[in-house]
């Protein structure tokens, strides 16, 4: 029966239809797998691209010449790889087998994929290289805690999923595919690391395309490019690679914790940031309240209470400020952990909470410890030298009670002897005991006012107990001057001398060097024996010019100007140091102490008093040696100090002078001589060691300070140049510049050898316990400040660079690619214009020039876009000259740090340009509102570009209009060759016969064919 089936062949017929049906489905679902990853693998390269100033548009139009290729594996690599320059077919094949064989000497693995493939744009080869580059530079990166040898980078990128969206409810990763469609996935990742921008609850009510639309939203914000669309995924089974390629984008994109490394997970960030924020918060209340405790100036007045504050303050300083420093540290390494966390976004970081703000609150708490220090110990030192001052007051005082009883007794022994008859035997020794107390109470008055000018509290005591010594020397005198001139035995000058010299002292001398505090102390008690009649004018006046040069105060030069306020006043501060670091009072010579009127001894005696107050005086400048805060000042305190210790060295002949003269003493006044000289070699000794040590301690401190000074004058020049240097438009020569910083950059790092050197120094003395800790300090965080200022200088520049190099590039890549369209323009109009006139050969070659044209026109669509995307990105130079003065402010962005007391900017801070008059300087307001002038350096001002972005729709304007004229001339060629080819057939046919036409019936047709489709041709 016709028509009739059998069974089997009705199954073949229906297997045959179901497998064709199954094979439609199957290539469409391939193209569909193929157009989501040609969308997803184009978005990836241009990713790279961009880095390059590139773009690509078809992913299989735009390899095709290799140079894109080329660019893709030089950014991924960093590698610089040669490239053929050529438009032909051979040079676009040369530069896909350079991009091939870079793959394979990488040992990446390429299969039937051939340099003509790539070149054809061959779609599933063009695809299967993309992805082969993908799998080397991104997967195959990718590390896991608990990977294992044996897996592949798509294993472990699904296990660092499942690790990532582990404890997530309703989430679960299995594959690259279907586990991925509802959006669940990446919502669940992105949350692991940033949950603050994802709301789980919210991802679990709504629909896959919200969901992914979401999670791709959120992505993009915080750096990852938006691979995918909803639409891809949301299918039923979404494409493999596709969602590998993404999800390594997130993972590329997402902190990670080193293997075997410090680092802080994605679990534990919550928990380290309260650690850190609390560390914070206490070390700054610690240091705020101890740079309170520090500016406190009240000091006490007694040297014991002064003394235990000082101890306190060394103390605070040995025992509390390491333990701090330590802890300070601590919070730097765990801002170091959490910085990844911060720029990533997870963590915002409040103002304050940077360990450079916890550096400036250091430092201000340094300086309080410095200027606290500074105003401490010159007090303690003094008090010191006043408490010195005191004690030997003090001890001097019983030295001269004990030798008034010693004189009294014997005057009571002559007056027994006078009684009986008998001639006294003591007046010697009475004249002598007198004469050493007269000494001991002339410096006792210097000392006395001393302690009075620098508000000693104990002064008032012992200026009742100078007062009371000297009423009992005068009442001695008087005694002396009864007995004697009873038994009319006192006939020598001397002791009229010495008695007259006495009443002289105390009633002229004395009294001239007091202020008025100490001598109306005084007066009140030692009025009425002045006044005794037994004083002589005549033997007073002799005295005088023998005591004269002992009562001139020899220590006024060496106290500070709080001390000495009867010396200074009508002299300039800086005469006034110069004097004091000048000024060295010799040692009296023996010779100008010899007088008739003094026996031997009494010469002796007044020369190794005279020393030893010499040595005395030199022990003390010494004491409160300046060590200088500078350069100058120290080469002048070390010059100075040269001199003191040629002084100090030449006094040794002085002293071996004062021992001759022992062998010339007599009892009772050798013992008192001995003693004195003994005490003299003691203290010449320590002087001679003080002096030693000082000259070392200031060669050191020079040169500290010399060797910090050059370091800190090159570092400056450095930065006068750096911020002097014009950024603006006007300035074209970035090579030169570029240049000019890397050399600037080899001789930081020689430099760097040299600024440790000398910090090293600066240790090293302080280790030691150098005397002029504060200048040292100083100079060491002067060099601190000064380096780090100078290396974010160098930021700033190398960004400048940057930036400049990117402005100048693109306006000269655009008016290159500006002048290449007006020449092609040119050349199109000029070549290919034509008429009928114009030969059908000729017509045919130019239509085939006319591709090449079109070849050249595609090539720079790719440059057109790729210059309005730099257009984007291109900074603004002219705010930074000053002839261009704004109209309104503008925003500017800080890309260092920079802190002044008036203003504290952070760097990607935004801030407001308000005045732009000074290239170096600019008049700027911070996000807290301050206004201050500040380095213009340390600023961008950030895209966009006005002038910029019109130049590149200017460009893309001009690119359009040459297209259109191409391909106008092109139609116009085109139409007039199908002109051409009907009038040749009109012709063929009207040159035939009835015969010719009959005999080829069967051309007939397909003659009229030809005609009309070349008459369409040429209407179109």
């Amino acid at each position: 029966m016709a028509g009739y089936l059998s069974p089997a062949a009705y199954l073949y017929v229906e297997e045959q239809e179901y497998l064709q049906a199954y094979e439609d489905v199957l290539e469409r679902y391939k193209d569909e797998r193929d157009k989501v990853q040609k969308k997803t693998f184009t978005k990836w390269i241009n990713q790279h691209l961009m880095k390059v100033r590139k773009h690509v548009s078809d992913l299989y139009e735009d390899l095709r010449d290799g140079h894109n290729l080329i660019s893709l594996l030089e950014v991924l690599s960093g590698d610089t790889l040669p490239r053929e320059k050529g438009r032909m077919r051979f040079h676009r094949l040369q530069n896909v087998q350079i991009a091939l064989d870079y793959l394979k000497r990488r040992q990446v693995k390429l299969v039937n994929i051939r340099n003509d493939d790539i070149t054809d744009g061959n779609p599933k080869l063009t695809l299967g290289l993309i992805w082969t580059i993908i799998l080397h530079f991104q997967i195959s990166d990718i590390h896991v805690t608990g990977e294992s040898e044996d897996m592949s980078a798509k294993e472990r990128l699904l296990l660092w999923t499942q690790q990532a969206t582990e404890g997530y409810a309703g989430v679960r990763c299995e594959n690259f595919t279907t586990c991925w469609r509802d959006g669940k996935l990446f919502n669940a990742i992105i949350h692991k690391y940033r949950p603050d921008l994802i709301d789980m609850n919210t991802v679990a009510v709504q629909s896959n395309l919200a969901n992914l639309e979401h999670a791709f939203y959120v992505a993009e914000k915080i750096g990852v490019i938006r691979l995918l669309d909803p639409e891809d995924v949301d299918v039923s089974s979404p494409d493999e690679k596709s969602v590998i390629t993404y999800v390594s984008s997130l993972y590329d994109a997402f902190p990670k914790v080193p293997e075997g490394g410090e680092g802080i997970g994605a679990n534990d960030v919550e928990v380290k940031w309260i650690e850190y924020q609390n560390m914070v918060n206490y070390l700054i209340q610690w240091i705020r309240h101890h740079v309170a405790t520090m500016s406190e100036r009240t000091f006490p007045n007694n040297p014991v209470e002064l003394k235990a504050l000082y101890n306190q303050y060394l103390q605070f300083k040995e025992t509390e400020i390491p333990p701090k420093e330590t802890e300070k540290s601590k919070i730097k390494r765990l801002y170091k952990l959490l910085e990844i966390w911060i720029e990533f976004g997870r963590i915002k970081l409040l103002q304050g909470y940077h360990p450079n703000d916890i550096e400036r609150e250091w430092g201000k708490l340094i300086i309080a410890m410095l200027e606290r220090e500074k105003a401490l110990r010159p007090e303690v030192e003094r008090l010191e030298m006043l408490q010195q001052i005191a004690s030997r007051v003090q001890r001097d005082s019983i030295i001269c009670e004990d030798k008034l009883i010693l004189a009294r007794n014997a005057l009571q022994s002559d007056s027994k002897r006078l009684e009986s008859g008998v001639q006294f035997q003591n007046e010697a020794e009475i004249a002598g005991y007198i004469l050493e107390c007269e000494n001991l109470l002339r410096q006792h008055v210097i000392d006395v006012q001393i302690l009075i000018d620098g508000r000693y509290y104990q002064a008032d005591q012992l200026v009742q107990r100078v007062a009371k010594l000297r009423d009992e020397i005068v009442a001695l005198r008087n005694e002396c001057s009864s007995v004697y001139s009873k038994g009319r035995m006192l006939t020598t000058e001397q002791t009229k001398l010495m008695i007259s010299g006495i009443t002289q002292s105390l009633n002229s001398g004395f009294a001239q060097t007091l202020n008025p505090c100490l001598n109306s102390g005084l007066t009140q008690s030692l009025t009425p024996s002045l006044t005794s009649s037994s004083v002589t004018s005549g033997l007073s006046s002799g005295m005088t010019s023998r005591l004269t040069p002992s009562v001139t105060p020899a220590y006024t030069p060496g106290f500070p100007s709080t001390l000495i306020p009867n010396f200074s006043s009508g002299v300039e501060p800086n005469s006034l140091q110069t004097l004091k670091l000048m000024q060295i009072r010799k040692p009296l010579l023996k010779s100008s102490l010899l007088d008739q009127n003094l026996t031997e001894e009494e010469v002796n005696m007044k020369f190794v008093q005279d020393l030893l107050n010499w040595v005395d005086e030199m022990q003390v400048q010494l004491d409160r040696t300046e060590w200088g805060s500078d350069l100058p000042s120290v080469e002048s305190h070390l010059e100075n100090h040269k001199n003191v210790h040629r002084a100090i060295e030449e006094f040794e002949s002085s002293l071996k002078e004062a021992k001759s003269s022992e062998i010339q003493m007599t009892a009772p006044l050798k013992l008192t001589y001995t003693e004195k000289l003994h005490r003299l070699e003691n203290q010449y000794a320590k002087l001679l060691n003080t002096s030693r040590n000082q000259e070392r301690h200031l060669d050191t401190l020079h040169n500290f300070v010399t060797r910090a000074t050059n370091e800190l004058i090159w570092l400056n020049e450095k930065e006068e140049e750096e911020v002097a240097y014009d950024w603006s438009e006007k300035n074209t020569s970035i090579a030169r510049k570029k240049d000019y910083h890397a050399e600037l950059m080899r001789e930081l790092d020689q430099k760097e050898e040299n600024i440790k050197s000398v910090q090293e120094i600066a240790e090293q003395l302080l280790l030691e316990n150098h005397p002029a800790r504060l200048t040292i300090e100083a100079y060491r965080a002067a060099m601190q400040t000064q380096w780090s200022w100078i290396l974010q200088l160098c930021q700033c520049v190398e960004q400048h660079i940057r930036e400049n190099t990117a402005y100048f590039e693109f306006f000269n890549d655009a008016k290159g690619a500006t002048d290449s369209l007006r020449n092609l323009k040119d050349a199109i109009q000029r070549k290919y214009s034509c008429d009928r006139s114009s030969s059908v050969h000729k017509l045919e070659d130019l239509i085939q020039e006319s591709m090449e044209e079109k070849e050249a026109l595609l090539q720079y669509k790719s440059t057109v876009a790729s210059l309005m995307g730099r257009a984007k990105a291109v900074v603004q130079l002219k705010p930074r000259n000053p002839d261009c003065p704004l109209k309104t402010s503008i925003p500017i962005k800080a890309i260092c740090d920079y802190r002044q007391i008036e203003i504290t900017i952070y760097k990607e801070d935004e801030c407001v340009l308000a005045n732009n008059s000074h290239r170096a300087k600019w008049k700027v307001i911070s996000p807290t509102g301050n206004e201050a002038m500040v380095p213009s350096v340390c600023f961008s001002v950030p895209p966009p570009n006005k002038d910029a972005v019109d130049f590149a729709n200017r460009l893309e304007q001009q690119y359009q209009n040459v297209l259109t004229l191409w391909h106008e001339s092109h139609v116009n060629m085109r139409s007039v060759v199908s002109w051409h080819y009907l009038v040749s057939e009109i012709d063929r046919i009207q040159a035939s016969t009835v015969a010719s036409v009959s005999t080829r019936v069967h051309v007939h047709p397909r003659t009229w064919g030809t005609l009309w489709v070349e008459f369409e041709s040429a209407l179109n």
